[in-house]
Formats: structure tokens, sequence, C-alpha cells
């Protein structure tokens, strides 16, 4: 059973999961709850988050730039991640809860991006005349606007990647 978050029943997670349904609802009181769950999942796994905190090159530019084009990873671990954070900002009826949740986790990726942005400023492989706000704020946007265009198959993940390269190569210094 594959169904969108939109179609998403409570039932149906439980016996997924092999649980009873009062079990779920345990840890789960409502379907938002779950939904929210699952963005807070996937915004914890995002390979950018992850990439940003570890580093692991020895340029600032060259970490931003993995952690960014990371978010167009084949792996099927990286699609569901991004399936999930595209359907929860989809999702026409969201409610209060989640809109709150994904105002928190898009805050919070774009504080980490901006971080990783002020790094490539100090070592100025970034335009030191650019707000590091404004610059992560447009990077997050359009991996959150590639991403629908890659999961709805219009693009592939080479094709979102060079789109995304693009656009942080217009903010090297």
């Amino acid at each position: 059973m594959q169904v969108g978050l939109d179609d998403l029943r409570m039932q149906d997670v439980a016996e997924l999961a092999e649980v009873t349904p009062q079990l779920l609802a345990y840890h789960f009181p409502n379907r938002a709850a779950l939904i929210v769950a699952a963005l807070n999942y996937a915004a914890d796994r995002a390979p950018s988050v992850n990439l940003l905190h570890r580093g692991g090159f020895d340029r600032a530019i060259d970490t931003l730039r993995a952690a960014l084009l990371a978010e167009f990873d084949e792996a099927s671990s990286v699609r569901n991640l991004n399936l999930v954070w595209n359907e929860a900002a989809a999702l026409p009826d969201a409610g209060e809860d989640l809109h709150r949740a994904l105002a928190r986790v898009t805050s919070d990726w774009d504080d980490r991006v901006t971080v990783g942005v002020l790094q490539c400023i100090a070592e100025e492989s970034i335009r030191a005349d650019l707000n590091p706000r404004d610059i992560a704020a447009a990077l997050t946007s359009a991996v959150e606007g590639l991403s629908q265009s890659w999961l709805a198959g219009v693009i592939d993940a080479g094709e979102a990647r060079e789109s995304l390269a693009q656009l942080l190569d217009l903010y090297r210094a």
C-alpha cells in the first residue's frame, strides 16, 4: 500500500506498521500529529542538513555545494524524504499544527544554509556584498522547486543538480 499524505488513513498506517490502531493513536493522537512526525523525521534526515553539519571538505563552498546537491540523490531514501516534505507542504487542509511545523523546519533549514553561506563569505568564495539570509532562502527555495519537478518526472536528478549548481555559481566571489 503506497498512498500520498492526502489519502493517509491511521488504520492503514497501523496495519502497515503491524501495530494496533490503539498503539498508533497512543503515539500519534491524530492524522495531523502523524504527518508532523513524518515531516520532522524527513527534516532531521535531509542530506543537506546533515552534510552541512558534518562538513568533510576543505572549503566551505564545497561543503555547501555537496550538501545542497545531495538533495537530488537517486537513492530511494533521499527520494522518500523529498516526497514527505513536498507532500506535507502541498496538503490542502494541512491545519495549524502542520503549518507551524513546516514553518519551523523551513526556518531551521534556512538557518543552517545561512551558516554555510556565512562560512563561504568568510573564506571569500561567496560575494560579501550580498545578504547571506537572502542567498540561503533563494537556495533552499530553489531546492524545493527543483525537487517538485524532479519528483514529478519533469526533470531528472542530474538536471536538478546542474540547475542548482548554476544558481550557486551566481553568488560566487
